[in-house]
């Protein structure tokens, strides 16, 4: 049960149209504490490149919330988009060979490949 009125109708046209509209905010919101869209990757790689498992220990390791959370994500925004990536793949041949499971950084990531 909601609480109040209904203060306006909205066809679902709008609704859509301004979901579509606010992505581009809410893709490159970032703040002291969370980062969306695209900035979380890259603040992600930043980490492990600066060296944030270089002294970890793998039983030191939340796994899923340190790096596997990052690889679903990829995971879903590659079947979400499916035929966009494609085209962007064919396009763009001369990166094929440098995902993240031919790097070895999939769900089966070791310390020493971070």
């Amino acid at each position: 049960m909601l609480i109040g009125q209904k203060t306006e109708q909205k066809e679902l046209k709008q609704i859509y149209y301004d979901a579509i509209s606010n992505l581009p905010h809410l893709l490159t919101t970032k703040t002291d504490d969370y980062y969306f869209g695209a900035e979380v990757f890259r603040a992600w790689a930043a980490d492990i490149e600066n060296g944030k498992f270089d002294e970890l220990n793998p039983e030191e390791i939340n796994w899923w919330f340190m790096y596997h959370v990052y690889v679903c994500n990829l995971a879903t925004n590659d079947s979400c988009c499916h035929e966009f990536l494609k085209r962007a793949q064919e396009l763009n041949p001369d990166d094929n060979g440098k995902d993240l499971e031919a790097l070895g950084g999939g769900f089966n990531v070791t310390l020493d490949t971070l």
